[in-house]
């Protein structure tokens, strides 16, 4: 993938920075911000049986100044979940083309 991000739904979205005081979203940064020395949760997901958990500690993407943190958790505007760097720096991954499939392990 060519995304940095982990594009989700709102309501995924909103139910993680619902987490994080002082978050809001911004049209100006273009997306959800934060004061960066907020606490960042982790996030988890499932995908088939493999249960992938994201540290909060990596969901800061961007420092903005004057501590304004730009999340790495951002809408999918009603898409497709996009999976971007943020996702792949925490996993082992193998891709298999020729059988069409993905491979998963957690870091450690």
């Amino acid at each position: 993938t060519a995304a940095s991000f982990l594009i989700v739904d709102d309501d995924i979205l909103n139910a993680y920075y619902g987490k994080v005081p002082g978050s809001e979203s911004s049209d100006d940064a273009g997306g959800y911000i934060f004061p960066c020395n907020a606490t960042l949760p982790s996030i988890s997901f499932k995908l088939g049986g493999h249960k992938v958990k994201i540290p909060g500690s990596t969901m800061m993407f961007e420092d903005l100044g004057d501590n304004i943190c730009f999340g790495a958790l951002q809408s999918n505007n009603g898409g497709r979940t996009i999976f971007g760097d943020t996702f792949f720096k925490e996993q082992f991954v193998v891709f298999d083309v020729g059988k069409t499939r993905i491979g998963l392990a957690n870091k450690p």
